[in-house]
């Protein structure tokens, strides 16, 4: 069962989302280069990195990264819903 945290900016700032626990050497994925950030400014709600992670379906999901000051939280996608990841 997901904890629940709350999303402190960006588009679904004050929103609950599940947090996940992963367990990084069982079901990290890391690639040897990221895709090219979308944005400008290097911040953003959905900037992608390197590493993926396997949860629910055993399919490796990217980790997307929401930032927009010094601090940034990790999520992944699934079934259209986000969830926040911690490792």
């Amino acid at each position: 069962m997901p904890k629940w945290a709350k999303v402190k900016e960006g588009p679904l700032a004050g929103k609950p989302v599940p947090t996940l626990d992963v367990n990084p050497s069982i079901n990290l994925l890391s690639e040897p280069m990221a895709p090219a950030n979308p944005y400008r400014s290097g911040y953003g709600a959905k900037i992608p990195t390197r590493h993926k992670v396997r949860v629910f379906d055993q399919r490796y999901r990217r980790v997307y990264v929401c930032q927009f000051s010094n601090a940034g939280t990790a999520y992944i996608i699934h079934k259209g819903e986000a969830f926040a990841v911690s490792w």
